[in-house]
């Protein structure tokens, strides 16, 4: 048997996927966490284009193309199919952290109305947990980030006040600790307002070194780099953002819940930087006060020719956060900056977050 398209409840506790006989007999089945207990509710006409889970965890919703160029349908536990009255052509359903269903349309390019624009777009219907308003300007572009690692280890406020511009101030953690942050992850359905994502240009991996600041009672993220799988996004982000990005050499797979990731810089602007790792989450959502305190930043800061600083406003809903486990080699994005990892480093998944981002203005 085959096995694929694996998809998790949003309380992390059972696993759907679809099996594949060796007959090519597809069927949808769902199982504990751990495999066990594992139990088909049912077969499937059609190639099964994806799975996800409802946003009440009570249905199975995937995509197929049986019948008149396939359909988006649900799926109870009991095994009662009903073809939902929406989602002809679809494919990849997904289910946002705000329980909106999406899924792509045909290429993947022309979308419905779950769709990647729609999610992005639908962020700006929740905005309650921010800690100040949307900004009143049009926002610019839209991403949606994917299978994204949190990985934060603690270190001397000294050594990176060393490395940052002196308008930023470095944000503190309540017991007085500073947090240097490597985050890989997989940028999909950028784009700029008004406009879909392109093909091939609108996604690609992504791999970030940060650290946080607080000006003026707004916190926010400080990039020490920002490594891209895709040149042109490492060119347009520089002269959009004024962002330290660089061109590398990167592969995101994922296996499974266990993302595969390596990054190698290829950009003769920067120095040599280097990761590899493996990392999944391991447990349910987590609202920990210092994985909030790390991941919850709506703003990111940087300087103009003259060391003053600008920021970048950025929103999404709150992370989904989950717990994680890894194997990580990322020294090599830190050696550039004179700084040593020390220690086993905090870990925490995010599958998914629709974000929109403004333009770059004056602080």
């Amino acid at each position: 048997m085959d096995l694929g398209s694996p998809a998790l409840t949003r309380d992390d506790q059972r696993l759907a996927f679809v099996c594949t006989s060796s007959v090519g007999v597809y069927s949808i089945y769902t199982s504990a966490r751990d495999g066990s207990d594992a139990q088909a509710p049912t077969q499937v006409l059609g190639v099964p284009k994806g799975v996800t889970w409802s946003a009440d965890d009570a249905h199975i919703v995937f995509a197929n193309d049986a019948g008149d160029g396939g359909a988006l349908w649900q799926v109870d536990l009991e095994g009662n199919v009903t073809r939902l009255p929406f989602g002809e052509e679809a494919s990849t359903p997904a289910v946002s952290s705000s329980g909106q269903l999406g899924y792509a349309r045909g290429s993947g390019y022309t979308v419905g109305v779950g769709n990647a624009i729609a999610l992005q777009q639908r962020t700006l219907e929740e905005r309650d947990h921010r800690p100040w308003a949307l900004p009143t300007e049009a926002w610019l572009q839209g991403q949606t980030w994917c299978d994204l690692l949190f990985a934060h280890w603690r270190v001397d406020p000294a050594s990176l006040r060393r490395v940052m511009p002196p308008a930023l101030p470095l944000h503190l953690w309540e017991d007085g600790s500073a947090w240097i942050g490597i985050t890989p992850f997989v940028v999909t359905g950028l784009r700029l307002r008004g406009t879909p994502p392109l093909p091939w240009v609108s996604r690609f991996p992504e791999l970030n070194v940060r650290t946080y600041v607080d000006l003026d009672g707004r916190p926010g993220i400080y990039f020490f780099s920002l490594d891209a799988g895709r040149r042109a996004a490492v060119t347009a982000a520089r002269r959009a953002y004024r962002l330290p990005y660089f061109h590398a050499r990167m592969r995101a797979e994922r296996v499974g819940a266990r993302v595969d990731y390596k990054s190698a810089r290829i950009d003769s602007s920067g120095p040599a930087a280097s990761f590899r790792g493996w990392y999944q989450p391991t447990g349910a959502r987590t609202d920990d006060p210092l994985a909030r305190w790390l991941a919850e930043r709506y703003r990111a800061y940087v300087v103009d020719e003259e060391g003053g600083p600008m920021h970048i406003e950025i929103h999404h809903p709150p992370w989904p956060l989950q717990t994680a486990e890894g194997e990580l080699d990322a020294q090599g994005m830190a050696t550039p900056l004179g700084v040593e990892l020390q220690g086993a480093p905090l870990l925490h998944f995010s599958g998914r977050q629709d974000t929109l981002i403004w333009p770059l203005e004056k602080t």
